[in-house]
């Protein structure tokens, strides 16, 4: 994992340190575990709401159609059970989602 700081100003954000440490950790985790080659990049940058961080890596993907349900509780790109590659409940994502609103 790289992290990547753009100077530009001090940015000050309210919120609850765990709650961010919880969804930083589930989105970094779940680049991570996509991306068995390659990189994931965390990059911050001041912004006029506050901080902007953003989360790029060079994994599998997720498919367009995928897009729409991903982020709902226990929902998973690949939802045949039986197949499965990856492990996992299908949360993390929901939870970050839901932290970061």
């Amino acid at each position: 994992v790289t992290l990547e700081y753009a100077p530009g100003g001090a940015a000050m954000v309210e919120a609850d340190p765990d709650r961010c440490y919880m969804a930083f950790k589930h989105i970094v985790d779940n680049a991570c575990k996509f991306t068995p080659k390659g990189k994931v990049v965390v990059s911050t940058k001041s912004d006029p709401q506050g901080l902007l961080v953003s989360v790029k890596d060079t994994g599998i993907g997720i498919a367009e159609d995928a897009l729409v349900r991903i982020f709902g509780a226990f929902e998973q790109e690949d939802d045949d059970h039986k197949l499965r590659k990856y492990e996992g409940l299908g949360v993390g994502l929901t939870v970050a989602h839901e932290v970061t609103k």
